[in-house]
């Protein structure tokens, strides 16, 4: 068979998930809403079969045998599982490989360049919950410097204009269906040096400081409850405004240029102009 074809000539095994993310008690599980995926914990004390939970409070992480049975007793529940932060690149951890737009969910064809790499890399791999992705798992470290995800564009192909991977080794919510493709590991392989060369080839370096455009929007912001990513941590710098924040220092006066000072609520200001606000702007 040509690299440039469709592969469609494979089985799936269901209920088969990553043996790794089976031994860890790391497993939630998700419903939609509002066409998003939402992590859910309903077993928690804090929690309801409605209640929003988020992925990294570990507090809501169980085995997956209680997720499991949540997912059977609860309708519109599927099965997750995260990548945690991890913090050093040279930890050894989960890599979740997500292809979009590569399977066409009609008759089952997946795109040759994610099925090449694939089984180039050795992967886990299973169908994703659309029906039109496929997730990867592999097991590595990333080069020091790195950062812990990357994008790649893939080539158009009849099924979609916009089929694309992206890689995550960290902070990452995964909804899985352990709809598993027959003949891919059950475990998670070890990718060994592989992994760091991915990351060397096709993604990016940490870049410093805030004089740089932002690379997280506004709304993958706000998805984000906590972060080890100084990078994210200076885009929602960049990016917050002084309508965004609650401010409690009291207003001093205000000039003629239209300059409001501030009494700052953290800091003692003998002369209750320490903080001023201008347009959009702190000074």
């Amino acid at each position: 068979m040509s690299d440039e074809e469709p592969v469609s000539d494979y089985k799936i095994e269901t209920d088969t998930f990553p043996a790794d993310l089976l031994l860890a008690e790391r497993w939630f599980t998700w419903k939609f809403d509002q066409g998003r995926k939402i992590p859910r914990a309903p077993w928690s004390d804090d929690h309801t079969e409605e209640t929003y939970a988020s992925y990294k409070n570990e507090d809501i992480w169980t085995d997956f045998e209680t997720a499991d049975g949540w997912v059977d007793s609860l309708d519109g529940y599927g099965h997750a599982s995260c990548i945690p932060d991890i913090g050093d690149n040279s930890e050894a951890r989960i890599i979740f490989f997500d292809f979009d737009d590569v399977r066409d969910p009609e008759t089952g064809e997946i795109h040759p360049h994610a099925w090449g790499f694939i089984q180039a890399q050795g992967l886990h791999a299973a169908i994703s919950t659309s029906g039109t992705g496929v997730h990867g798992f592999g097991y590595g470290s990333l080069p020091e410097g790195y950062k812990p995800s990357f994008e790649r564009e893939l080539p158009e192909w009849g099924h979609s204009d916009d089929p694309e991977l992206e890689v995550y080794a960290e902070s990452r919510f995964m909804a899985l269906t352990g709809k598993h493709i027959a003949g891919t590991p059950i475990g998670v392989p070890d990718l060994n040096e592989t992994a760091a060369e991915l990351f060397v080839k096709f993604g990016k370096e940490r870049a410093t400081g805030v004089e740089r455009e932002p690379e997280v929007s506004r709304e993958e912001l706000e998805d984000i409850d906590a972060t080890r990513d100084i990078e994210e941590i200076y885009d929602a710098i960049a990016q917050t405004h002084p309508r965004d924040i609650r401010l409690r220092s009291s207003k001093t006066s205000e000039r003629a240029d239209g300059t409001v000072n501030l009494d700052p609520s953290w800091a003692n200001s003998e002369s209750g102009t320490r903080l001023a606000q201008v347009d959009d702007h702190w000074l």
